[in-house]
């Protein structure tokens, strides 16, 4: 459970780089140029850049010199990972373009002094940023890392977006969406590491090459940079909450019998829509009890700042729940019988159960918990028909054969039904197992054959 991730969009949406050696991208420039001072149809509007370095103006690639020669193969430069994991790049790339030629690794051409054709210098050696820190301070009269103006030619972001300009790669938006397609089709993070999954990645833009880890372990790194991001953002939020902030919470056993409680908020945002989302999912350690459950509950409350501003707690009827919200109300000063919300949900459970099983449902349920497969058959097999049916259920889903066999005995049926068995954490599964079992082409008898 967790934040909701932004949707994950395709990695063929990133834009193909043009090849900067191609010959006639000056001419068809100049053509759409002119076109566009003719008054025709205008280009779309532009986009802004968010890479981690990228500063994009209209640059006629094949006309740039440095130290009295003509740069050969220029094209914006591509950085590495340690960039998207470490604390940023130089807040000169605010103000110039990051680029690359034959025989130069590192070149920074400065924004202004192209654009307005200065005929100072414009291009500096970017392995060092002392001259060009210089040059802003003394050049431009900027310093210290002010944003660059806003102002752009209105046909430079239209030119990258028709593919007549290279534009440099989205190395920022790579890295979301790379985690983010991890995150929501739960993959291992070791993936990283395999050669068919890489060449996958990199397949058609070698430069995700550049960004893309080796490692699991910053593939971990960037998850949980990304986990602190959404956080802050979701402390943002709440602190802006039209409403008081409601909590929610229940415990829940994994399948290897760890326990764990999960945490919940419901507010009015700002734009007054109600907004509901997780804010810990927590291990319990040793025996959970009421105060297990306060101390955990205190410590979410905590870090996300919301301890002032508390409205009500809607919880199960359990008394741990009762122990659990006196000592909250002890820490955050809060009235606990305006406060205690009971699940209506957990409520008609709960009846049902009484209806279905009678007395006792609590210790069968204590029984189940740490009973056999042989042992669990006999005590279902004592609770009625639910019971039998339950033990039919799960007696005809054990393996295969048995589902084949059950499939045959439906027949020629338009419909072939699959037997559900009740249990989980589904309050209606009992009800769509009865319902199933009920079906008119469910012949139960012909298994007794």
């Amino acid at each position: 459970m967790g934040p909701q991730s932004p949707d994950i969009q395709s990695l063929s949406d990133t834009e193909e780089d043009m090849s900067s050696g191609d010959e006639s991208l000056t001419s068809r420039t100049a053509q759409l140029s002119i076109s566009n001072d003719a008054g025709s149809e205008t280009l779309p509007p532009p986009q802004s850049s968010d890479t981690s370095h990228a500063c994009v103006f209209d640059i006629q690639f094949d006309n740039l010199w440095y130290r009295g020669k003509r740069l050969k193969n220029v094209e914006y430069r591509t950085r590495g990972k340690r960039a998207l994991s470490g604390p940023g790049v130089s807040w000169v790339y605010q103000h110039g373009a990051d680029l690359k030629a034959k025989r130069f690794e590192k070149l920074w051409l400065c924004k202004k002094c192209y654009l307005e054709k200065t005929p100072t210098s414009q291009i500096f050696d970017a392995k060092s940023t002392s001259s060009i820190t210089y040059h802003m301070k003394h050049a431009h009269g900027i310093e210290g890392g002010k944003k660059a103006s806003s102002k752009e030619n209105p046909s430079q972001r239209g030119l990258i977006q028709s593919g007549l300009l290279p534009r440099p790669f989205n190395d920022l938006k790579y890295k979301k969406n790379l985690v983010d397609t991890i995150i929501d089709c739960d993959l291992s993070f070791v993936v990283v590491e395999n050669d068919k999954f890489r060449e996958l990645l990199v397949s058609g833009r070698p430069e995700i090459e550049a960004v893309l880890p080796v490692s699991h372990s910053t593939i971990k790194n960037w998850v949980l940079d990304s986990f602190q991001s959404r956080k802050a953002q979701i402390k943002d939020q709440m602190s802006l909450a039209r409403s008081k902030i409601n909590i929610s919470l229940d415990g829940w056993r994994a399948p290897n019998r760890d326990d764990y409680l999960a945490i919940c908020a419901h507010y009015i945002n700002k734009e007054f829509q109600l907004v509901h989302c997780l804010l810990g999912f927590r291990n319990v350690n040793g025996v959970k009890s009421g105060q297990c459950t306060a101390e955990i509950t205190a410590n979410v409350i905590n870090d996300y700042n919301i301890g002032q501003n508390l409205g009500g707690f809607m919880m199960d009827n359990a008394k741990d729940n009762d122990t659990a919200l006196q000592g909250l109300a002890e820490e955050f000063d809060f009235d606990v019988d305006f406060s205690r919300l009971r699940c209506l949900g957990h409520i008609i459970n709960l009846v049902v159960k009484a209806l279905l099983f009678g007395k006792g449902v609590s210790k069968v349920e204590r029984e189940l918990a740490g009973a056999s497969s042989e042992e669990c058959f006999k005590i279902w097999n004592k609770q009625g028909p639910i019971g039998k049916l339950h033990n039919i259920c799960i007696y005809i889903n054990t393996n295969s054969t048995r589902q084949t066999a059950f499939k045959d005995c439906q027949g020629e049926a338009l419909w072939v039904y699959r037997l559900l068995a009740d249990g989980g954490i589904r309050w209606n599964s009992t009800e769509a197992m009865i319902s199933r079992g009920m079906c008119p082409n469910v012949h139960l008898q012909y298994l007794y054959h």
